[in-house]
């Protein structure tokens, strides 16, 4: 009798799931509950309950429009809403909304998140370390720093489409042994409150090479103060894109070089400023503000 009660309780302990076994895909709902197994019909609501559901290399899947919570990513991992869902994320005053200390070997994939700041101030993307992250479809708005990429270590970063403003500086790519890709993207450039200083940019550029494809970078009026892309050093490469309304649509500090082509200036009161780095351009640039500095032609190869 013992051994067929010690056999029936081995099957039903068999039979009995953790609710919280790690899976490939976490399934978040603002209306889910972190009570949940995490599943399609049992969703969980928050993404950092999810996030601590998902198996490495798993995806968080966002499948209803609401608001949900700030996070902090240390693996690699992809966090999505689905088409047509609006996953808000609300930051409070001087905070951070998504926060990256992933592995230097670990990719990292965020898509579809509406980060939404209050003041402009705070961060929206604080990417501290990670091997690989690409930032499509999110909107970041009313910060002082709409992403700071800053990973220690060689990592690569790609932005497709999207939009981010910043009252500081929308996008500060300031890791120097790194790669910066943005590409379709709209990037303002706001200078709130008088609080940008001299020589920051709505991009701001001090990575081993940034490119900006296909892009608008504006400031919604020409401002002495705040600048549309500052390379600061690396090598900067601008094409097909449109920069307008700032102080100076480029500038080019020392150690910086840049290669420019296809691009449109307008509405600056500087199209491109050489202070003491290099600027390469093509004869096909429409630059309809005065230029500070040498401009140097090259020709495609």
């Amino acid at each position: 009798m013992r051994k067929k009660l010690a056999h029936c309780l081995l099957v039903i302990a068999g039979l009995i799931v953790p609710a919280f076994a790690a899976t490939d895909v976490a399934y978040v709902n603002f209306n889910g509950s972190d009570a949940n197994a995490c599943t399609r019909a049992a969703t969980c609501k928050t993404i950092t309950h999810a996030l601590n559901v998902v198996n490495v290399g798993g995806v968080v899947d966002i499948v209803g429009s609401g608001l949900y919570d700030r996070f902090t990513i240390i693996q690699a991992v992809t966090v999505k809403a689905d088409p047509g869902v609006v996953a808000s994320i609300d930051v409070p005053v001087s905070g951070t909304g998504i926060t990256v200390n992933a592995a230097s070997t670990d990719f990292v994939a965020l898509k579809g998140l509406t980060l939404h700041g209050n003041g402009a101030t705070g961060v929206g993307f604080q990417i501290n370390s990670v091997g690989r992250i690409t930032v499509e479809d999110c909107f970041s708005r009313n910060f002082a720093y709409s992403i700071v990429f800053v990973p220690s270590t060689a990592s690569d970063l790609k932005v497709t489409g999207g939009a981010f403003d910043g009252s500081n500086t929308a996008l500060y790519l300031a890791s120097s042994n790194s790669h910066a890709a943005i590409d379709h993207t709209i990037v303002y450039g706001e200078a709130r409150n008088g609080t940008v200083s001299s020589n920051q940019g709505a991009i701001t550029s001090a990575t081993l090479v940034t490119t900006v494809t296909n892009s608008l970078i504006t400031g919604g009026a020409p401002d002495l103060v705040q600048n549309g892309v500052v390379a600061s050093s690396g090598t900067t490469v601008l094409e097909n894109d449109v920069i307008s309304q700032f102080g100076d649509g480029a500038a080019l500090l020392v150690f910086s070089t840049a290669y420019i082509s296809s691009c449109t200036f307008t509405e600056n009161f500087v199209g491109i400023e050489v202070l003491s780095g290099t600027a390469f351009t093509r004869q096909n640039n429409t630059i309809t503000d005065s230029n500070f500095g040498t401009l140097t032609p090259f020709a495609a190869q």
